[in-house]
């Protein structure tokens, strides 16, 4: 029998190749879409697309408890960090397009963790994958808006990994710079089937350079 899997961000060309490997692998997908994303993604049979507002404590908790009502329970969860950077410079943001940014791509991350958090931990199981991803290589320039919100991203996840190590939820990081969404899927799926599902508090990097969590040393181990 499939899995549930929640995928956030599911308009991105990254969610998009997501819902489709999962559907394809015969799981149940609650995609996690904009309200403002055109084309959404329609249910479907296997598919149930779910407007998730990022600024919305209460629209994050609406997504879980949809996501429960139509399925019973979520197994998997794949949280994305694929934003599109605004290239602005410091001095060029207006203090609206920072509470904006923050609000959705901080405050967002960490209400959708939270939330799943809460449903593993009630469940007594679960897997969640941290992914970030970025087309451009890792040591490429990034505007300061947006080096602030990725390394929030690396960060966070870095602590939440160190509490997953042991216990019942099975918590994961993977991340690439410089591949195509197609690739960081099947890299995904791939580290997903032979190991990830089995290990927790790990970063799995698709590129060959050592990635921003692979010094991590699960709590509890020696480096």
């Amino acid at each position: 029998m499939g899995r549930t899997v929640l995928i956030s961000d599911a308009e991105t060309p990254l969610g998009r190749e997501l819902v489709s490997a999962y559907l394809q692998a015969g799981d149940t997908v609650v995609a996690a879409v904009s309200p403002q994303a055109s084309p959404k993604p329609e249910w479907a049979g296997s598919l149930l697309a779910v407007d998730w507002n990022r600024r919305s404590s209460l629209s994050t908790r609406n997504l879980l408890l949809t996501a429960v009502n139509r399925f019973e329970a979520v197994d998997e969860a794949v949280i994305l960090d694929c934003r599109t950077m605004s290239e602005k410079l410091a001095q060029e943001l207006s203090s609206a397009e920072i509470e904006s940014e923050v609000d959705a791509y901080v405050k967002g991350t960490v209400f959708l963790v939270r939330e799943v958090m809460i449903h593993f931990t009630d469940r007594g199981r679960g897997v969640l994958c941290l992914a970030a991803f970025s087309p451009q290589a890792a040591d490429s320039p990034v505007p300061p808006l947006d080096g602030a919100i990725r390394e929030f991203f690396h960060g966070f996840t870095r602590s939440l990994l160190a509490t997953c190590a042991s216990g019942p939820i099975t918590a994961n990081a993977f991340q690439s710079y410089s591949s195509t969404p197609v690739e960081f899927t099947r890299f995904i799926a791939k580290t997903l089937e032979e190991k990830a599902r089995k290990i927790s508090g790990r970063s799995f990097t698709l590129e060959p350079r050592q990635g921003f969590l692979q010094g991590l040393v699960p709590a509890g181990r020696k480096p």
